[in-house]
């Protein structure tokens, strides 16, 4: 093939139909275009990928995951993509670690609810009649949610009674709103069997934007042979704390009593603020 020695000169316009071997180093002040495929190694601080739809690999990316440093290692949908050396992103920082490791192991669960994982579970809580609970989940990424997950610590025994279930709600300046919720089923807590993990998939899935979300859970009976228990802790004693300096009356749990169904929209300010607190993943 023809051979073309360059030696300390530049140029412009120059079209290449064939290739181009390059022994040294290239130094571009502009932009390269090309219908086919670059390989090697790009580094800059402009972008060079404008448009990633089908990345699926990042071997050193020097961008922060879920595990640190150069821990992301794949992608299946980028919209715009760049490349930076000195780039440094977080990502991922809704409990990472017990997301890979449940993921790794074959769990579907992907959002634990706020402060909780499975580790930090020691006891479970009784679940009382008619009290609609609301534990709030963060979503970082666009997701579709499918259901809920709990941990049965004791299957319960009980004649249902008005609705019995659980609910996903969007929060905005100090109001819940429902944005699926289950068919009612009175036997969402007598299912699973005790000491395993008992699901409840949504009437539909949904998709959702990153942001906060409460989950709201409901039970209600007329008889009782025994109280379904799930997994949960008592968070504090201090009511007070689970306030902080929320602005909008919000809280991180909050309890409605006297409840036979899930409301279409319930304002923080109507919630009486619950110090216990229930693991909950959304899958």
């Amino acid at each position: 093939m023809p051979i073309v020695y360059i030696d300390s000169s530049s140029f412009n316009n120059v079209s290449i139909t064939s290739s181009l071997l390059v022994s040294g180093s290239v130094t571009i002040t502009g932009s390269i275009s090309t219908g086919l495929s670059l390989t090697g190694s790009l580094f800059g601080t402009a972008s060079w990928v404008p448009v990633g739809i089908t990345a699926s690999y990042v071997s050193s990316s020097n961008i922060f995951g879920p595990n640190g440093a150069n821990s992301i290692l794949t992608s299946s949908y980028s919209l715009s993509a760049s490349y930076s050396s000195t780039t440094n992103i977080t990502v991922l920082k809704y409990n990472p670690i017990m997301f890979n490791i449940n993921a790794s192991l074959g769990s579907t669960t992907l959002y634990d609810a706020f402060g909780l994982n499975l580790p930090t579970i020691a006891t479970g809580q009784n679940m009382a009649t008619g009290q609609l609970k609301f534990t709030p989940v963060y979503i970082p990424i666009t997701t579709t949610i499918t259901g809920v997950k709990w941990f049965q610590v004791l299957k319960g025994s009980y004649t249902a009674a008005s609705y019995n279930g659980v609910g996903l709600y969007s929060y905005s300046a100090g109001t819940l709103t429902n944005l699926v919720s289950s068919s009612n089923d009175g036997t969402i807590w007598q299912t699973a069997a005790t000491n395993t993990v008992g699901s409840k998939s949504f009437a539909s899935t949904v998709s959702v934007s990153p942001g906060t979300y409460f989950i709201g859970h409901l039970y209600v009976q007329s008889a009782q042979v025994t109280q379904p228990n799930i997994s949960g802790i008592a968070t504090a004693t201090n009511v007070n704390v689970l306030s902080l300096d929320f602005t909008n009356s919000a809280k991180l749990g909050g309890v409605l009593l006297s409840q036979t169904a899930l409301p279409t929209s319930q304002a923080m300010s109507g919630l009486t603020t619950s110090t216990l607190a229930y693991w909950f993943s959304l899958y």
